[in-house]
């Protein structure tokens, strides 16, 4: 089966092998193929990467990258003949930032016959919880607005971002648990293409960080939430929000 998609083609596909397949008996048939489906986190939020780890016991098995299709999170999976033993395997991919769901996660295969396996993931949007005390962060390389940076340890204990001066052009950068050393880094760019303003924020902390960033023209307010790392993960993320202010 190919392994690459035109959206509309994948699309089609989809609809036709969703229409015709009865879930339970599939859901028997995926059984024998896969051990294992995690998505992390169980509940995103619209700003979360989501982590799709994929576990099981095949002969040189292969994953493409999620592709993203209507409301379909869809992988394609291939265990091909080869010469070496069958082995346990675990895969990891991972999908940028959904709209609210929910969605379906969608394993397209071609391991003893078709496989379509659908898993439901409910994307839910935490909106906006009430900003932490303290003063904003302001600087001059961001005129116009102005930030609250907090950075939660997994332990639960929560501390506030301090602004960091003199880090990089057109950037507040924000620290957490040392001075002097940025963990968060924060812009407001654009207008671009789509005519927003587009915040971007990148993290150097595996502890989750929470912005919230206000238009002092406005007073709009935007919130993001960056999940801290899963245990054992090896990635830092940042994000960007195409549609956030108007300019």
């Amino acid at each position: 089966m190919s392994k690459s998609f035109g959206s509309l083609a994948l699309l089609v596909l989809l609809t036709s092998l969703l229409a015709t397949v009865a879930a339970p008996s599939r859901a028997a048939e995926h059984v024998g193929a896969f051990d294992s489906v995690a998505i992390v986190p169980a509940a995103p939020t619209s700003v979360d990467r989501i982590r799709i780890t994929i576990e099981g016991f095949w002969t040189c098995p292969s994953l493409s990258a999620p592709e993203v299709a209507g409301r379909l999170i869809v992988l394609v999976f291939d265990a091909g003949p080869c010469l070496a033993p069958p082995s346990h395997h675990v895969f990891e991919r991972t999908v940028a930032p959904l709209d609210p769901g929910p969605w379906a996660l969608v394993i397209l295969g071609d391991y003893e016959g078709s496989v379509l396996y659908q898993q439901q993931l409910q994307v839910a949007d935490a909106g906006t919880p009430a900003e932490p005390d303290g003063p904003f962060l302001v600087s001059s390389e961001v005129p116009g607005f102005r930030f609250k940076v907090r950075i939660t340890d997994p332990d639960g204990s929560s501390r506030a971002g301090t602004f960091e001066a003199g880090c990089l052009a057109e950037t507040l950068c924000a620290s957490g648990a040392l001075a002097g050393r940025p963990e968060v880094l924060l812009r407001v760019v654009g207008p671009k293409p789509n005519g927003y303003l587009w915040p971007t924020f990148v993290r150097f902390t595996t502890s989750m960080v929470e912005v919230w960033v206000e238009n002092t023209d406005s007073a709009e307010v935007k919130y993001y939430r960056l999940a801290g790392t899963v245990p054992g993960g090896d990635e830092l993320d940042g994000g960007f929000d195409r549609g956030g202010f108007s300019p």
